[in-house]
């Protein structure tokens, strides 16, 4: 046997260990004892000690939060539109009371007491879920004995006169409020109860879901090393302030939640923030580091163009200049006036016979020279036969050719070289030693400057025009944009070959190349220190570009570009995450937001400013835990090197 007064004390203590199971039952043994108090309560021994009842099957985080939401969204409208909505409905039952002649019976408070309970529940939400109806029903149930709220029944059934009624009821609206207001305490405990399950599966979620705390250190997977080790080795590398953050190199999906949401963050984000702005800056700082190695004169693409053809024109004069020094040797020797037939030009006319229809006033004119000079002889019938000119005669109509045919023109190129090697057919083994020196000459110098489609472009102009093949501005793009690995080493050995100058015009191509990548690797929008920012979409699609091509090793050789490949990588990992491990549409943070500001304010009922509840609901973000784990993906581990240069 218990008394009603060891009852209440069983409650609270039920209430107070969060036995809510115990302290409902507890809450109705009361309230058929507060019926009558002089009862000795039987069989409450019966009733479950806190902590011993059953645990009932968890539900889901999602579960909870909702349940609490709905919890909360009923309390919330029962103190405020709910008891507006009960004044209301015992006003218009009253009349209907009145109406019938039934106003001060049991049956007529009865009417209105209905009428005002169909009010209140018309302006209070009604939780759907399973979890949203248990919180209400344990806030109900431990707030029932305690009477802080006074049935509204009790004031109509006085018995009272219409005025008095109606004085009562119009009088009911200030005093819903002051019943708020003495209620709020006891419904903040008993809210606070109801929201217990959800704040231990937030803690639950903050402790094991994305933002919890992971352990570092010797456990790091291998592809996380490999990621700390190759950033380390970086021409400038990534360290200290500027080190990678742990979701960076492990790549981990909450990590990186964790990371690119907190940063959103205006003050707990802020050494997220800074550390990104660091590891940008650094990464433009190896490129710069990159462009430094090969030392460049210019970086600025008319200068380079003009670097690039002073030097190629230089090299032009070079080879030419030797080739006709071996000529002059041959002539002065007496072997260019050995005679030689030309069987092998009058083969190849006849084997570019089929381009006539396109070349005819070139070919013309090239077969009335070679007539003129004796190279071919036409017969009876007119066809053109072999004739015999001196090796001095068959250079002539050599060049005669060569200022025949438009060389930037593919199919007279091709004509020109064809009829060019009929005379090499027809002079092979000819002449002396100084005549065979010349020619070998004379076809390094064809191979290098007239052979090389880049490079014959670059030298010469349009024709019948001194209007450049490439403008001095475009040779850039032209070189290590459009041409092909191919074209492009013939003309850098031509460079090489050029001295000191010709070297530094190659040295400078690079050099802007590594800018260029640079350059389409960072955005026109800026950071919080003014810094542009980085894209890793563009900047590995510019170094993918050149990959592809063979241009990279070509153009850098193999360790360095594999370091312009891992840089690309390196921001691929700062900048980027794997689909679906972040929201960046800012969803995230508003629901972990909105779902706090439910839980801190709506569940008591009482409202409260936007601005406050937003406030105080992101103050989670920004506790010590939170704070830790931040420092925690910021650090470095112990054992991480820091020697690396490449």
């Amino acid at each position: 046997m218990a008394t009603l007064a060891q009852l209440e004390e069983g409650l609270v203590k039920a209430y107070n260990a969060g036995d809510m199971d115990s302290a409902r039952k507890l809450a109705a043994v009361i309230t058929e004892a507060r019926k009558d108090k002089s009862l000795l309560i039987a069989g409450a021994e019966n009733v479950e000690i806190p902590g011993t009842s059953e645990p009932k099957p968890s539900r889901t985080i999602g579960e909870r939060a909702k349940g609490a939401g709905e919890a909360a969204l009923s309390m919330a409208t029962g103190a405020t539109t709910g008891t507006v909505g009960a004044v209301a409905g015992a006003l218009g039952g009253a009349a209907r009371v009145v109406e019938a002649g039934t106003f001060g019976t049991k049956q007529g408070a009865d009417q209105i007491e209905q009428s005002a309970m169909r009010g209140a529940e018309a302006g209070t939400y009604a939780p759907r879920t399973q979890a949203g109806q248990e919180y209400v029903q344990n806030v109900g149930e431990v707030m029932a004995p305690l009477g802080a709220v006074a049935p509204m029944s009790q004031v109509m059934a006085a018995g009272a006169s219409v005025p008095a009624a109606v004085s009562s009821a119009g009088a009911m609206i200030p005093a819903a409020a002051q019943r708020v207001r003495q209620a709020a305490a006891p419904i903040q405990r008993a809210a606070q109860a109801a929201i217990e399950p959800v704040q231990g599966a937030i803690q639950s979620a903050r402790t094991s879901g994305p933002f919890a705390p992971k352990s570092v250190g010797a456990a790091e997977v291998p592809a996380a090393v490999v990621r700390r080790e190759r950033a380390a080795q970086m021409p400038v590398p990534y360290e200290g302030e500027s080190a990678l953050t742990r979701g960076m190199l492990t790549r981990d999906y909450e990590q990186l939640q964790f990371e690119k949401e907190t940063a959103k963050l205006p003050e707990i984000g802020e050494p997220l923030r800074t550390r990104v702005s660091n590891i940008s800056e650094v990464t433009a700082k190896n490129f710069d580091a990159l462009v430094d190695v090969a030392n460049p004169q210019y970086l600025d693409k008319q200068a380079i163009g003009g670097a690039v053809d002073r030097a190629l024109v230089n090299r032009a004069n070079t080879v030419m200049r030797r080739v006709s020094e071996a000529y002059r040797a041959a002539d002065e020797a007496g072997e260019l006036e050995m005679p030689v037939q030309m069987k092998g030009l009058a083969g190849k006319l006849q084997e570019v016979e089929d381009f006539r229809p396109f070349l005819e006033t070139e070919m013309n004119a090239i077969e009335r020279q070679a007539v003129r000079m004796g190279a071919l002889v036409p017969d009876a019938d007119g066809a053109l036969q072999p004739g015999q000119i001196t090796l001095r005669q068959s250079e002539t109509l050599r060049q005669f050719i060569n200022d025949s045919i438009d060389w930037t023109d593919k199919r007279q190129a091709r004509v020109g070289r064809i009829l060019k090697d009929g005379i090499d057919e027809s002079t092979e083994g000819a002449g002396g030693q100084a005549y065979a020196r010349a020619r070998a000459l004379y076809r390094q110098q064809v191979a290098e400057l007239e052979n090389a489609a880049l490079t014959r472009k670059l030298l010469n102009t349009k024709r019948n025009s001194d209007e450049r093949n490439i403008a001095i501005e475009d040779v850039y793009d032209r070189v290590i944009v459009r041409s092909s690995v191919e074209e492009m080493n013939k003309l850098r050995g031509s460079l090489i070959k050029a001295g000191p100058e010709g070297k530094q015009a190659w040295a400078n191509l690079k050099a802007k190349a590594i800018d260029d990548i640079k350059e389409q690797g960072l955005m026109q929008a800026t950071d919080e220190r003014g810094n542009r920012v980085l894209s890793p979409a563009g900047l590995n699609k510019a170094i993918e570009r050149l990959d592809q091509s063979g241009k990279l090793e070509a153009l850098y050789g193999k360790k360095q570009a594999q370091v312009i490949r891992d840089l690309g990588e390196i921001s691929r990992d700062v900048m980027s995450a794997p689909p679906g491990a972040v929201n960046f549409s800012n969803t995230a943070s508003a629901l972990r937001v909105a779902l706090d500001s439910v839980l801190t304010f709506g569940i008591t009922g009482i409202p409260a400013p936007a601005a406050t509840a937003l406030k105080e609901a992101a103050k989670y973000m920004r506790d010590r835990q939170t704070r830790n784990r931040v420092r925690e993906a910021l650090s470095q581990p112990p054992n991480q090197q820091q020697s690396g240069r490449f």
